[in-house]
């Protein structure tokens, strides 16, 4: 075993002779590259990075920047060079020269362009900071083919940038600890491949270099220290200096710095607070292990301890008893972040993943061959971090359970130098948290099902991932150090929901949602940004001013659709969280058509919280009743205007509009003209096949003009809930609103059926305008592991029932407990699965935001002059500017038709490939329960979808075939009988719609379209599939 290590001790010997030498002598040239030959330290080349004509070829992919290190070779203090030439390529984009590099995770960038412009970057983790942002200068030589010599002068903290040997900036910066390497760097544009070319390298000591000899350093001055932090090394290597030092300069300090401290995993971070002392205050930060931080607070050795696990129960009965009070108590257990544990294996290792079960024989000892696990014969080499770490703690629960971990194991302090020995060893294996996986390979871990789990941010943000964990502060109860509350509550994640939910019912449906992810996620707090005006009319133009200066909320609201698609996914604000729906299983959960609202080119972008139904007419049973009049199940015009007139009469307000906000008349209008076009009209509408000026759509504004004359006369002043209010107060009768409108009345705790009632809009029966609401994930996130936690609690089944129970809409899952759901709930859920379902323009879906501006606009002017025809030429002369809009955005459940013929498979049972022989496949699938010919739940709204499409002219004459399929469960008879059964209930549904199908018949457990091995499987595979072949 030792015999391994003898040639890493003398690495160790000659660094540490070799590396003093490099510093001695100002002036030397520690590293030069003239590019004859690629060297391996700057990697494999291929089509990105090669050498040609003595220069450095950098060819980085679309849309993408590459950046090169030279980690072979580490230097102190230098002056750095390189001539740089972008030789083709889009002038725009940068390129350049890196600097105190610590590794691919902590860069410096000297970059330009060649339009005459430079910048100073900094990478950090997986983002760009600017130190220094473009600046134009005379210096560069601008255009393609020119040559510009880069050189960096590194002092200390602080590096001078010159240009073909003009000086142009000088900066502060946090060069790496014992000494940074060097790199290039170079991007290309989303349409444009650049080419980039280096030559002629050199790094050369400095005098300061010299200067800085351990043997001539200064001795350290006193310090006053402000702050100490103890404990986890995961948390001490980075994150914690990182937020003392923001945390200073939060508390406006000056020349903050970090400095090492007298021992290994030890950083001091000082700074001065101008006009309190010229001396620096200093936060310790001493990194050896989560439990050295409850030894340290118990013996009054620092003032906050950072484990990367919760506190043991022996540890919290130790540090009462010193005084500290309970710190398993909210008020002093602090989450600082969430993070995983990587398992670690050099790069060269063919492994990929490894079964929890298989982990624990590997480090238990049971196995100690990689021939064992499927890998080339060869002993398994094992690395682990020391009994102080909270990692191992945490490993050691979740993974080795009971067994103890194998003597053989080397074991660590430091996590940097464990995955440094891991990716030095080509048998090792180990592991250690995220951010040190350094130079090595992350393998998966296999759940049950074979499954592969990396630690990616989403897989363990939502938990998914098996060794994820959380990271916290411990801070004892009632402690006297003002710096120690000051900071806990700076370091405390806060992440930020925007929303415009400020209404009583909306904010106590926020609320559920608040408290729902509070149960599941302690100790993250949250800043509820919310602001006021109905449908975002407030909160957009401020979202939009955030995000315009790259200053996001962690998460917003949005409407789906264009809203969502036009206005944030597309200016690229918003992250893809696809990952999140697949590790949730939520494909199964939420219909495939409010999924792909929220989706562009397969990604999806938003959790949908719940959909609202947005042409529903509330009305005050009482106040109708008292009167005399009755509401049936649908209502024509003919029979609204009649009470509308009566209710008049008698000097009653018949509607309650509150348009102090223009939208509530909008959708007043919206709801109106539904009812007078149809389903059919409204797609024809926003897909250019039926003009805004079309009497169908005139009739509809001369209907919402005759509206006017029977509204509250308030009704300027009012919001929508204020309106809302007035209905409840039966000061008017009626109110054409969203579902929003019931949580109100469930605030006010009003009684369906007593206190009011509901019914579809006048003539939008069979019609469901959907108004749904969503959460994001901005791009850039400031507490990004939170807000991805945040997503996947408001995705749950607990917190669908909480919130929709309170807020009017109906849950997007339809996998919730409907018992729970009200009797208005349950009608709405029946309208939605029956329903044509279509999005609303007013709220942003159904249309590009400036067409939803200007009917706004629209309305606004036609509910001054009423004018038919100015209404109708303003939205005939937008509609041209947008032009026609995909009816994918507006048909949600509509199919179409596959333009293919797919291959006959060669297992096909016989005469499968005359049946299917000129015909086309929909994109619509019937699925059935196990064993059973019962449609399942969802065929209904398919069914109607599907009779929709065939009734349209296009279609009509094709013969339709419908092919019945089962899972490979029983034998062959009873499949083929259960097959041809499940063909024959869809085409008794179709019959009963007036379609005949042409051919139905069954093919039994023949062409599966998933692995019958698991329940997921078999479910896809038990189906009716539906072709159209011509009639001729």
């Amino acid at each position: 075993m030792k015999l391994r290590f003898y040639p890493l001790w003398i690495f160790i010997i000659v660094a540490a002779l070799w590396h003093p030498v490099l510093n001695l002598f100002g002036g030397e040239i520690l590293y030069e590259d003239d590019f004859t030959n690629l060297d391996p330290s700057w990697g494999t080349p291929g089509d990105i990075l090669s050498v040609k004509d003595r220069k450095l070829v950098l060819k980085p992919a679309l849309n993408t920047t590459q950046s090169v290190l030279n980690q072979s070779n580490v230097f102190g203090d230098a002056d750095i060079e390189v001539e740089v030439n972008l030789s083709a390529g889009d002038p725009v984009v940068a390129g350049g020269l890196i600097f105190w590099a610590k590794d691919y995770t902590n860069f410096y960038c000297l970059c330009l362009n060649a339009n005459g412009f430079f910048k100073i970057s900094h990478f950090v983790i997986d983002r760009w900071l600017n130190p220094v942002g473009w600046t134009a200068s005379d210096a560069i030589n601008k255009g393609i083919g020119q040559v510009n010599k880069l050189r960096v002068v590194t002092k200390l903290r602080q590096a001078t940038a010159y240009i073909n040997d003009k000086q142009v900036i000088t900066i502060n910066g946090q060069p790496p600890q014992g000494g940074g390497c060097v790199g290039v760097s170079g991007g290309s544009a989303q349409e444009s491949q650049n080419t980039w070319q280096f030559a002629n390298l050199r790094v050369i000591a400095t005098a300061s270099a010299a200067a800085s000899s351990p043997a001539s350093s200064p001795s350290r001055p006193s310090r006053q220290i402000v702050l100490r932090l103890h404990g986890s090394n995961t948390i001490g290597n980075e994150l914690a200096p990182a937020l003392c030092e923001d945390f200073l300069k939060y508390q406006g300090a000056i020349s903050v710095q970090r400095k090492p401290g007298s021992k290994e995993d030890e950083v001091d971070i000082e700074g001065i607070l101008p006009g309190e002392s010229a001396n620096p205050v200093t936060i310790e930060i001493q990194s050896h292990g989560s439990s050295t931080a409850f030894e340290d607070l118990a013996s009054g050795r620092c003032d906050l301890g950072m484990s990367s696990r919760k506190i043991k129960q022996d540890e919290a009965s130790r540090c009462a008893s010193a005084g500290l009070g309970n710190l398993s108590s909210p008020a002093c257990e602090n989450v600082l972040g969430l993070d995983g544990i990587a398992v670690l294996v050099p790069k060269n290792n063919p492994a990929s993943g490894l079964a929890k079960e298989q982990l624990a024989d590997i480090f238990s000892g049971k196995i100690s061959d990689w021939s064992q696990v499927g890998g080339p014969p060869g002993p398994i080499y094992l690395y682990a971090p020391d009994e102080k770490s909270g990692t191992f703690d945490t490993f050691r629960t979740i993974i080795l359970g009971s067994r103890s971990i194998s003597p053989r194991a080397s074991r660590f302090e430091n996590s940097a130098k464990l995955s440094d020995a891991i990716a030095a060893d080509s048998n090792a294996i180990g592991f250690a948290g995220n951010s040190f996986v350094r130079n090595c390979k992350v393998l998966a871990i296999l759940d049950a099902s074979g499954k592969p789990q990396l630690p990616t941010t989403f897989a363990v943000s939502d938990g998914e991932y098996p060794l994820s964990r959380r990271l916290y502060l411990y801070a004892p109860e009632g402690t006297q150090n003002e710096w120690a509350h000051k900071f806990v509550d700076f370091a405390r994640p806060k992440m930020e929901v925007f929303s415009w939910w400020t209404s009583g019912g909306e904010a106590a449906a926020l609320n559920a949602l608040f408290e729902n992810y509070e149960k599941q996620y302690p100790g993250v707090g949250i800043i509820n940004a919310t602001v006021a005006g109905g449908s975002g009319t407030g909160a957009r133009p401020v979202l939009q001013t955030r995000l315009a200066v790259n200053n996001p909320p962690d998460t917003w609201q949005s409407h789906p659709g264009w809203e969502l698609l036009g206005q944030y996914v597309r200016p690229g604000y918003c992250e893809a969280i696809t990952e999140l729906y697949q590790s949730a299983g939520w494909e199964k959960a939420f219909p495939k058509a409010l999924v792909n609202l929220v989706s562009q080119n397969g990604n999806a972008y938003a959790v949908l919280t719940g959909v609202h139904h947005g042409n529903v007419l509330w009305y005050n049973k009482k106040l109708l009743e008292k009167n005399g009049i009755k509401v049936g199940e649908n209502m024509t015009f003919d029979e609204f205007f009649a009470i509308c007139e009566k209710l008049k009469s008698i000097g009653i307000p018949a509607i309650g509009v509150g348009d102090s906000g223009i939208w509530a008349s909008s959708q007043l209008f919206e709801n109106t003209l539904l009812g007078v076009v149809g389903p059919q009209g409204w797609v024809d509408l926003f897909t250019g096949k039926m003009s805004w000026d079309d009497p169908k759509v005139k009739q509809a504004m001369t209907y919402f003009a005759k509206m006017r004359d029977y509204i509250n006369p308030d009704h300027a002043k009012l919001t929508w809930d204020q309106a809302v209010k007035e209905l409840m107060d039966g000061k008017v009768a009626f109110n054409s609103m969203g579902d929003w409108a019931d949580g109100e009345f469930i605030k006010a705790h009003l009684k369906e059926n007593v206190d009011f009632g509901w019914v579809n809009h006048p003539g939008t029966g069979g019609a469901f305008l959907i108004v749904a609401d969503g959460f994001t994930l901005a791009k850039g996130a400031p507490h990004k592991e939170a807000a991805i936690a945040w997503l996947k609690s408001i995705g749950s089944k607990e917190a669908q029932e909480a919130f929709n129970t309170l807020k009017g809409s109906i849950p997007a899952r339809t996998d919730v407990d409907k018992s729970q759901f009200d009797r208005y709930h349950q009608w709405s859920m029946g309208e939605f699965a029956k329903d044509k379902l279509l999005p609303s323009c007013v709220h942003g879906e159904a249309a590009p935001e400036a067409f939803q501006k200007a009917l706004n606009d629209a309305v606004s002017a036609f509910v001054i002059d009423r004018n038919v025809d100015n209404f109708a030429n303003a939205l005939v002369l937008e509609a041209k500017k947008v032009g026609p809009i995909p009816a994918g955005r507006l048909e949600f459940g509509s199919q179409t038709i596959e333009l293919v013929n797919p291959a006959v498979p060669p297992d096909a049972p016989a005469g499968y490939a005359d049946d299917v022989h000129g015909a086309a496949k929909l994109n619509i699938i019937f699925h059935f329960r196990s064993g059973s010919t019962q449609l399942d739940n969802r065929a209904q709204a398919d069914l109607n979808h599907l009779v929709d499409l065939l009734h349209n002219s296009t279609y009509q004459g094709r013969k339709i075939l419908l092919f019945g399929f089962s899972d490979n469960y029983g034998g062959n008879r009873r499949n083929l009988r259960i097959s041809k059964g499940r063909a024959q209930a869809v085409a008794a549904q179709l019959q009963s719609r007036g379609l005949v199908p042409a051919l139905v018949t069954g093919y039994g457990k023949a062409l599966p379209i998933a692995p019958n091995e698991s329940e997921e499987g078999r479910e896809q595979n038990r189906r009716v599939e539906v072709w159209l072949r011509s009639g001729q």
